[in-house]
């Protein structure tokens, strides 16, 4: 699916390392103080769930399951052309992994480790143009 202007909407905040720790119900004092931060984990939250590390992995580029112990990652991922998800004020659509989660184990663990990476579409162009200037420099 390509973005257009009907479908891209608001973006969400970045994601860090601190969106591991969740965050309480909402309209609480920990919800309030991370939405007012602007913490990924405050601006969707939803009843009991946490912040979804799938959808993380989505929203930053990388294919759904890339920290999830055991999840085979196909070949060429990166070539596929990643659909990344619509913005906060546009319905989510089926394809995009849930918001939230109520799945527990390895979640915090996953959302730490992609709190502290990058997106990889920002790291393509400086690699290409370092390769670039090292075929040159031969």
């Amino acid at each position: 699916m390509r973005h257009t202007s009907e479908n891209v909407g608001l973006p969400y905040y970045t994601p860090n390392a601190s969106d591991s720790k969740g965050t309480g119900p909402v309209g609480s004092k920990s919800h309030t103080h991370d939405t007012v931060k602007s913490y990924l984990r405050g601006q969707v939250k939803v009843g009991n769930e946490q912040l979804n590390p799938d959808w993380v992995e989505m929203l930053m580029g990388y294919p759904t399951g890339w920290t999830d112990h055991g999840v085979p990652i196909p070949d060429g991922w990166w070539l596929d052309g990643h659909v990344f998800p619509v913005g906060r004020d546009v319905p989510q659509p089926d394809y995009e992994a849930p918001h939230t989660t109520s799945r527990r184990d390895l979640r915090r663990p996953r959302l730490h480790a992609l709190g502290n990476s990058v997106v990889p579409e920002l790291i393509k162009p400086i690699a290409e143009s370092i390769l670039d200037y090292l075929e040159q420099k031969d």
